[in-house]
Parts: C-alpha cells; structure tokens; sequence
C-alpha cells in the first residue's frame, strides 16, 4: 500500500506467517501484473495446508468469475489486526465447479506496514449514544479504531463526560451486523445552527471496546480502505 493520509507505513520485514492471522473466512485484497499497472480484486481465505498452498476464493468482476494462468505472479494483502502484510505468490491451479476457488503457493516472505490506530474513515451509522441516564439517537460520519465523530439534533453531554455508544457494523460476508457497544469519552462538542434550531458534532473517544469489537471495527476501517481512498477522512 501507498503511503497515504492516514496510514503509517513501518516497514518490519517479518517471515511469521502466523502473525498475519490468515484464518478461513478473512478477506483479503490481490494484484495482479498482467498489465503495466496492478489490478486488484477482492477475495476471501477458503484454506490452506501449511508450508504448501492457500485456497482462496475465485474472484468476480463485475459479476463474471476471473480466469487465471497456472504459474501466474499475484501480490496478496491482508490486515492481521494491526498491520497491512502482503507477500507475493503464484498460482498453482484454478479449481473451478463446484469449487471456484484459486489454489497459490504458500508465501515464503511475508512484508508489514503497520496501521495507524488513529486512522479515520467516513461512514453514515445510526447510533444511540447513553449520556446523563438516557439513550439518545445519533448518527455517526466517521470512525476509527480510537474514537468516532457523533451528531445529535442537540447539545448532548459535556466535555470530559463518560458515556456509552451503541452501533452495529457489518462483519463478514452476507453478516447482517455485529453490535458495537463501548464505553467513551466526550472530547469535544461543536454546537451548529441549522434551520434555527441546535445541533451538535460531538467527537468521542473510545475507553472501553472489547477486544473481539475492537477487530470488527479496525476490520471495517481496512474493508473501507479496500474501496477507495475517498473513504478516508
């Protein structure tokens, strides 16, 4: 990945093929150079045998299976969690009926960048935010792994005050959502005019997200960043 807004890109070199957390199900980003410039698509881990070969599912383009050549080159990336790794690999053969699936060669030298915890994308979730014992609806624009940006109708809270927020984000394919319940604290309120009555951005950092959540949410964030650079704030 290109060093961009938002990412930070230290280079760690790491051979540890555990550390990427490639595990069934985990979707993943690959190139391909048959052209002067990579071309990239979408896929998900089916399986692998360790120290041999990865299965990974067949991917589309516009609703039309890809075809690929035995011994063709492919770059792969993935989010392990905290950092972007990629390798590059071959294909070994593509299975088809029933199967539809990419067999590859098992990666020999695995590179990480690591991502900013801090790194913001745009979204538009419709939230409930607990403040001063009552539960508030609000709608998110942007999130991070650290904190997310709220808007209510009105003023809610104070600064430095302890809340929780509740939403739900997608996880996994045909997923309809996991919940997001976590602790925060309000960091700051922007009070907004608007067809004369009050509105408010309040920007809140996360305090207490459980560790599973903690993956949805830095997964969601790298799954917006598969889709293009305008998602990032």
């Amino acid at each position: 990945m290109s060093e961009q807004k938002g990412v930070s890109v230290a280079d760690k070199g790491i051979d540890d093929f555990e550390s990427m957390n490639l595990q069934p199900g985990t979707r993943l980003q690959f190139f391909t150079h048959r052209n002067h410039k990579p071309v990239h698509y979408v896929s998900t881990v089916i399986g692998l045998e360790q120290n041999t070969y990865l299965l990974l599912k067949q991917p589309r383009d516009q609703g039309v299976l890809l075809t690929f050549i035995d011994g063709e080159k492919l770059t792969v990336r993935v989010f392990s969690g905290t950092a972007i790794c990629s390798f590059d690999t071959t294909v070994i053969k593509t299975l088809t009926h029933p199967l539809y699936c990419l067999c590859v060669a098992f990666p020999r030298s695995i590179r990480s960048k690591q991502l900013r915890r801090d790194m913001r994308i745009k979204v538009a979730l419709d939230a409930m935010l607990h403040v001063a014992g009552k539960e508030e609806k609000v709608r998110l624009s942007n999130l991070s792994a650290t904190g997310c940006l709220a808007h209510a109708d009105k003023p809610l809270g104070t600064v430095d005050e302890a809340v929780s927020i509740t939403f739900s984000l997608p996880f996994g394919d045909g997923d309809d959502g996991h919940a997001i319940n976590a602790r925060a604290t309000i960091r700051n309120i922007t009070e907004q005019q608007k067809d004369d009555a009050n509105s408010a951005a309040i920007g809140l950092e996360f305090e207490g997200v459980g560790g599973t959540e903690s993956l949805i949410i830095r997964n969601h964030v790298y799954e917006m960043l598969l889709d293009g650079r305008q998602n990032i704030v």
